[in-house]
């Protein structure tokens, strides 16, 4: 029986202002750091659960971080659906919260635009925490869906469908595959990287870059082929992933390496009656001479050329994009059915029909013509037989409407999962997002250690100290920052020397919870207790109070949604990720053998760019096995003071290079 799979994951593209903006400003008499204010709202339940005719209560709300605000102030709210009803308001902020009730009429999204405007209509902005010195407004997008699983797409797929691509499949294959490969300098030390040039069926060849780890063995590496937004400009190539071929591809085919004026030269050169890329009608109504087939084409033979490389294990090949990556990782993964993963997020072009045929809340998309039938995803996904997963799927994305990308899902007839998020448009992320994952899987139980949840035990207690750590790291910028549970937060008691001496005098902080679990930890982090940290560096220590009810897969999953989110709310750190600490005064038993399965879990997050994974366990150990005398209390987990000793001097090199 199929049942629901709550994970949490996110891939991120961003769009951001461009004027600056101090971190504290006056508004009326008072000073207030407009970073610490967050506008949102929240429906009464989860946003993907409403029914057709049934109420949704949106309560906007706004948090000023415990400040106050003098002058007058509004909040700005916009509503529109699925079903063609808008609605506007304004209110002053001593009516929130504010509930607003709205309703659909038949499958379908209703849109919700909230933003705080000063006495004149102007938007607040705030420091943009993804991108360190840009601006956001201060608002929130997103909105709830009723009767989701039922929204279909709006035409149907074109009656040659299947023909179509079968003649496009024989235009490549009469294409010898000759390839241009040329060694280049390695972003990352341990990764052999090459410029490539494959020919192609269509106007222009495949281009991008291959990273391979150095002296892997032939047959021994899953391949990843990465796809790109949309856009023109320089590519550049991949810094590789740890264990793993990476094939990035530029979507059109041009020359690598080049001065701008080339690339400012070939966005003209693409245009087409004046429109750019892919938004001709007139090119679009001619489904060959379309822009999106040269690209759809190139996606195809990236695919088969990763499949040549020796080193590629011959199983494990993933497809990987967003926006308009993702809408090229459809196309790859449909046509090609040697693709093991297809990994994708705020799909571009997907029931591109909505708006003019079914009267939909549209996105920035090409203009409805029939022909496009031959590139929307909606018509691709009963093609797909790997697993699907739709990392982001934003509620308040009207460049990939939600309707769209509930149509391509509900299309999909093999394993999938879908993230929608409530506080993202296409191109931005609220710092106070919330995620609902949905997923189809045959007999797939729920992995409690990937959700984030309060602590149920000791709640109350547990909460107050949340509250006491959120508001202790309005810090700003630090050198380095700890997360963790019991063995991170004990280095301030146990470990109390080392604490003082290494760390706080430099300006560490240390978030550290006793008791927490993986997904108590992910919880934390969600609801306030980075505070405005920019650490330089993160160290992450999580998972062994998680052994006697999570699986290791399970529990390395879970590290991973931590480090997606401290990716996500920190763009800037750099992720020392700790492999789980000896369990135990002797070696051999089960619970240091299952603390082994568990870090080759976490140790596959590193991919040497912004995250890193570091095994100290062995510190800790004489050679037989068993702890070194001191390093642990009686129970054999939390560190004495030595114990921490050793800690800090394990990570110290590490944390050193990363700072720099």
């Amino acid at each position: 029986m199929k049942q629901l799979l709550c994970l949490f994951s996110a891939v991120v593209l961003l769009n951001v202002c461009l004027v600056a903006q101090s971190k504290s400003v006056h508004l009326g008499s008072n000073a207030i750091d407009l970073n610490r204010v967050h506008l949102s709202f929240t429906t009464d339940k989860d946003p993907i659960d409403y029914h057709v005719n049934e109420d949704m209560r949106f309560t906007i709300d706004l948090d000023l971080g415990d400040q106050e605000l003098e002058g007058e102030y509004f909040v700005d709210w916009k509503s529109s659906s699925d079903d063609g009803v808008s609605d506007h308001g304004r209110v002053g902020l001593s009516e929130l919260p504010l509930i607003l009730t709205k309703s659909m009429s038949r499958p379908g999204f209703v849109r919700l635009q909230v933003e705080l405007l000063d006495a004149q209509g102007v938007a607040l902005k705030q420091d943009n925490w993804e991108k360190p010195g840009r601006t956001a407004k201060i608002a929130f997008e997103g909105g709830a869906g009723a009767d989701v699983d039922q929204i279909q797409q709006a035409v149907p797929a074109p009656d040659d469908f299947v023909a179509f691509w079968e003649r496009q499949r024989a235009r490549l294959d009469a294409v010898p595959m000759n390839r241009k490969v040329e060694r280049v300098e390695s972003k990352t030390p341990g990764f052999d990287t090459y410029a490539v040039e494959v020919d192609c069926a269509g106007p222009r060849p495949v281009t991008g870059y291959i990273t391979v780890p150095t002296g892997a063995a032939d047959k021994s590496l899953p391949a990843r082929v990465v796809f790109y937004g949309y856009g023109v400009g320089p590519h550049f190539p991949h810094s590789g992933t740890a264990g793993e071929i990476t094939f990035a591809v530029n979507a059109h085919g041009f020359e690598l390496a080049q001065e701008q004026d080339y690339y400012d030269n070939f966005k003209n050169l693409i245009r087409s009656h004046g429109e750019i890329y892919g938004f001709d009608p007139k090119q679009n109504s001619d489904p060959e001479a379309a822009y999106f087939n040269g690209m759809a084409l190139r996606a195809m033979r990236a695919l088969e050329f990763v499949k040549t490389q020796p080193k590629w294990d011959g199983e494990n090949l993933i497809v990987k994009g967003g926006s308009q990556g993702g809408l090229q990782s459809i196309w790859a993964a449909a046509q090609d059915p040697d693709v093991s993963l297809c990994k994708v997020s705020i799909i571009w072009c997907a029931n591109i029909a909505g708006e003019s045929q079914d009267g939909r809340l549209g996105g920035w998309q090409p203009k409805w013509v029939p022909e496009l039938g031959y590139y929307d995803v909606v018509n691709y996904a009963p093609y797909i037989e790997c697993p699907v997963e739709i990392t982001r799927a934003a509620l308040g994305d009207y460049t990939s409407p939600p309707s769209g990308l509930a149509a391509f899902y509900n299309n999909l007839d093999t394993e999938k999962e879908i993230v929608w998020y409530q506080g993202s448009t296409h191109g931005y992320i609220s710092p106070v997002f919330e995620t609902f994952t949905r997923s189809d899987r045959e007999e797939v139980a729920v992995n409690t250690a990937a959700q984030a949840m309060p602590r149920e035990k000791g709640k109350e207690g547990w909460l107050r100290a949340h509250e006491q750590i959120s508001k202790s790291a309005q810090r700003g910028e630090v050198p380095l920052l700890f997360i963790g549970d019991s063995i991170t937060h004990m280095m301030l008691t146990n470990g109390g020397p080392v604490w003082r001496e290494e760390y706080r005098q430099i300006g560490a902080v240390n978030v550290g919870l006793s008791g927490d679990k993986v997904e108590n930890i992910l919880w934390r982090i969600q609801n306030g207790a980075l505070g405005t940290l920019k650490p330089k560096v993160t160290v992450l220590l999580a998972g062994v109070n998680n052994m006697r009810k999570n699986t290791p897969e399970e529990i390395g999953l879970g590290v991973g949604a931590i480090v997606d989110v401290l990716k996500l709310r920190l763009p800037e750190t750099k992720i020392l990720v700790l492999g789980v600490f000896p369990r135990g005064h002797k070696g051999g038993t089960q619970d240091r053998e299952t603390i082994k399965e568990i870090n080759t879990y976490i140790a596959q997050l590193d991919d040497n760019e912004r995250v890193f994974y570091l095994d100290i366990g062995n510190d800790f150990l004489n050679k037989d096995g068993s702890l070194i005398e001191g390093a642990m209390l009686k129970d054999g987990l939390h560190p004495d003071l030595k114990g921490y000793q050793i800690w800090a001097a394990a990570i110290k090199d590490k944390i050193a290079q990363l700072s720099q």
